[in-house]
């Protein structure tokens, strides 16, 4: 019987996360599949092979990916040709749509193709969902409304379940539910988005003296990044679930992490600076009412979202001040509980790895 050969391609923390808990469901559903890939620490420490990191390549927003296309060109070449030399069974493109669909034209016939946590085309770049369904036989979405979308356009998706709940559950069964009286504050995983929401969250935290604040430190940036705001390193928090599950409240940047922050029960106001011009670029496509994972699962603005130039430390001020009310925090705690029940109890990794298998 030939050993099952698994590719996964992350470029980013988030991916790193969810393709350590696929190399998982892949060892566990066939301890003998042969499993290398693009990724981070995460993955590599789940077994398998590493190939690339992601941190060589890690890039957001146009004007920044326009500045690094030459590098970003050569990452596709290189990554193309040890995909090609390894002859995978199966490749799993990990989210990052604007490097893995790419790859996917790229590497259409050398093997099946399936994408882990569908490109957000619902929001904007419809024309990605093409790409989905020319070059890749399944699409897994952890998202519940993405699938109808998908469909809608002749994509084969599937929901498999949220990863994030899952992780979020199970590590609050080996540890807890804390309560403490700090504000956790996540200023992103990219060194773009700390130099620029970070200051103006601390800026904010100024008026309340009272309360003391930790940093949720991203694995993949270098403490030097966050030196130049902090007066020490004891600031710094670099495991974010623990950071959550003591915090009163928090200042989060859109993404992954307002939803984590939702699922641990902690208020919360979103905060987002983006490149000006990027940001321009994004206020003309983007089509959606909310950036935030929470507001767009519950179709409705559960938690205040500050963007752009609405992101200031005295409208950060005003927003926290009234989710440190009682009623201000029972009430979007009310509404998490709802959010919670749409996304369901599967086990995304596990489900998505038997469906890439059954599909075979």
């Amino acid at each position: 019987m030939n050993r099952k050969k698994i590719y996964l391609i992350a470029g980013e923390l988030s991916g790193d996360t969810h393709g350590a808990d696929l190399i998982e469901a892949f060892l566990a559903e066939d301890p003998n599949a042969e499993l290398r890939f693009m990724g981070g620490d995460l993955m590599q420490k789940k077994g398998g092979t590493l190939a690339f990191h992601y941190r060589d390549i890690a890039i957001m927003g146009f004007v920044e990916v326009i500045k690094n296309l030459r590098k970003i060109k050569n990452s596709l070449k290189k990554v193309r040709a040890d995909i090609e030399a390894f002859q995978p069974d199966h490749i799993i493109l990990i989210d990052f749509p604007g490097f893995n669909l790419r790859l996917a034209k790229q590497l259409h016939g050398l093997s099946t193709i399936h994408y882990y946590i569908a490109p957000k085309a619902w929001a904007w770049n419809k024309k990605r969902v093409n790409s989905l369904r020319n070059y890749c036989k399944t699409v897994h979405c952890i998202l519940p409304f993405e699938v109808q979308f998908f469909k809608k356009h002749g994509v084969n998706a599937n929901y498999v379940g949220n990863p994030s709940k899952s992780q979020v559950e199970q590590y609050l069964s080996i540890h807890g539910k804390k309560h403490e009286e700090y504000i956790a504050l996540f200023p992103g995983s990219r060194i773009q988005e700390v130099q620029r929401v970070l200051p103006v969250m601390l800026e904010s935290m100024k008026d309340f003296p009272s309360l003391s604040f930790k940093i949720s430190k991203a694995s993949n940036l270098d403490v030097e990044i966050y030196e130049p705001y902090i007066e020490n390193e004891d600031q710094l928090f670099d495991n974010n679930y623990e950071l959550l599950n003591g915090a009163k409240a928090a200042l989060v940047t859109s993404g992954t992490a307002t939803l984590e922050t939702a699922l641990f029960g902690v208020p919360q106001v979103v905060c987002y600076i983006a490149n000006s011009i990027s940001y321009f670029i994004a206020k003309r496509l983007v089509t959606i009412p909310y950036i935030s994972l929470v507001n767009l699962i519950s179709d409705k603005e559960i938690v205040k979202e500050l963007i752009q130039s609405d992101c200031t430390p005295q409208k950060i001020s005003v927003e926290l001040a009234k989710i440190l009310t009682d009623e201000g925090a029972n009430k979007m705690i009310s509404e998490y509980k709802n959010l919670s029940s749409i996304l369901g109890q599967q086990n995304s990794a596990k489900t998505a790895v038997r469906s890439i298998f059954t599909s075979s």
